[in-house]
């Protein structure tokens, strides 16, 4: 429906405050698109960070799950001397300085034998060769 006024000073205030409202609720309802789009990102932002963290965190879990069967599984292939020595490390009896020469230590060996010899109060010297470590 067209509205039909009368061309005096009056109708041109009228109209130029029509117009500027028309302006203000345009410039409102593009500010509140932008806000919305704003928060849009963020919120996407934070679930991707969510993600990727919660991703890192299983990989993490995965990774030392892995290790510790490694550790498990060279715990129960341990034989020989390196048994014996841990052994003794646990109850205590040890003599005061060992030598590890000529045994294989990788790093599951090394972590196991690093555990038993951080609670031993008997042994108070451990060589180790380079070789194998």
């Amino acid at each position: 429906m067209a509205e039909s006024l009368p061309d005096n000073e009056r109708t041109r205030k009228i109209l130029a405050k029509r117009e500027e409202e028309r302006r203000e609720k345009e410039e409102k309802d593009a500010e509140e698109r932008r806000r919305i789009e704003i928060e849009s990102k963020e919120l996407k932002k934070k679930a991707e960070k969510a993600k990727a963290d919660k991703e890192r965190q299983i990989q993490k879990q995965e990774e030392e799950l892995r290790q510790r069967a490694a550790q498990e599984e060279a715990a129960t292939q341990i034989n020989g001397r390196l048994k014996f020595m841990l052994v003794r490390l646990r109850a205590n009896e040890t003599p005061r300085e060992y030598s590890l020469a000529g045994i294989n230590l990788g790093g599951a060996r090394t972590t196991i034998l690093a555990r038993h010899v951080a609670y031993n109060e008997t042994l108070t010297t451990l060589h180790l060769v380079r070789r194998g470590i």
